[in-house]
């Protein structure tokens, strides 16, 4: 609102709209009245939701009646046109899986994607582990209010998982999936040929101490390696 140099009083906003849902609102509607100072602007905020609207043109007005002499009251027209939608949403997008890959010990997972536009709007899709999916309801529904999903994995390894989604009128395509891995380390490092023996005796004092670590899944970190001999920690060569 701007009414150039005069201070405006605004009386009243409100909104009337065909048909019976209220798809148009005002956002944090103003206490009315309230006033425009003199080469001020003020912003009302509206807000619109398609999501149960029917196919076809949709009118609503809203009306404001202010302190005005030349037009006291305003009406402005808002049109919104919902076409028909028989096309199931493209696929999910994740993040690039980073190489080498990120090995969690935590068997919980966040599993979170960016939703491809769609017209008629996203209300959930399926996720499936292990294979692609082979028919729409392959795999556990969700809402995309779940979104991020919190998934648990009970078995070590890596493991795909496999999003498909689905729209407002119930759109769905099993071949439109994104996918991404999750890679779940439930084991600890393997420690073998110990070098000398436990319980060993006669031990020269500047014997060579050494073992073989390996782990099947994540690896290593050979960093945070920590080696003792009779109680003291040592400074580990050659990992």
């Amino acid at each position: 609102f701007n009414d150039g140099g005069w201070q405006l009083q605004i009386n009243n906003i409100t909104i009337n709209i065909d048909g019976s849902i209220p798809w148009l609102q005002l956002v944090d509607p103003p206490q009315v009245p309230f006033h425009v100072q003199p080469n001020q602007s003020r912003r009302i905020n509206l807000k619109v939701n398609k999501d149960s609207l029917a196919t076809g043109e949709h009118v609503g007005t809203i009306h404001v009646s202010s302190s005005d002499e030349a037009t006291p009251d305003v009406a402005v027209d808002v049109r919104l046109n919902i076409k028909s939608d028989s096309v199931a949403p493209s696929a999910p997008v994740f993040a690039p899986i980073p190489s080498p890959p990120i090995w969690s010990s935590s068997q919980s997972f966040s599993l979170d994607w960016t939703n491809p536009a769609e017209s008629s709007g996203i209300v959930g899709g399926f996720y499936k582990f292990g294979t692609p999916p082979k028919e729409d309801m392959d795999g556990v529904y969700f809402d995309i209010s779940a979104k991020p999903l919190q998934l648990s994995i009970f078995s070590g390894g890596s493991h795909t998982v496999y999003v498909w989604l689905k729209d407002s009128t119930g759109n769905i395509d099993f071949n439109n999936y994104g996918s991404t891995t999750l890679f779940y380390d439930n084991t600890a490092p393997n420690i073998n040929d110990v070098s000398p023996a436990d319980n060993s005796i006669d031990v020269p004092v500047d014997a060579s101490i050494s073992a073989w670590v390996n782990d099947e899944l994540s690896g290593i970190d050979v960093n945070n390696v920590v080696m003792k001999a009779n109680g003291v920690t040592v400074i580990p060569q050659d990992i």
